[in-house]
């Protein structure tokens, strides 16, 4: 017989699956939904971080680009 469990006493059964499914992108290992929602919100800011320097970066070259053709 399958391994089974409930989360309560007259909770219905539910199969223990051997191998759980993977998610993509990074796993989060956390003791609790609160650390796993840190972790996620800590990792969408860094997100956001990278993404802005990258704009910063880019916004950068076009300057100087700018500023040869003035001079120029």
């Amino acid at each position: 017989m399958d391994k089974v469990r409930c989360a309560k006493d007259d909770g219905s059964p539910r199969k223990i699956d051997k191998n759980p499914t993977k998610s993509s992108g990074v796993q989060m290992q956390a003791r609790s939904s609160k650390e796993l929602m840190a972790k996620k919100i800590q990792q969408i800011k860094q997100e956001k971080i990278d993404k802005l320097h990258e704009t910063l970066q880019g916004n950068n070259r076009e300057m100087v680009q700018e500023i040869l053709e003035v001079v120029d």
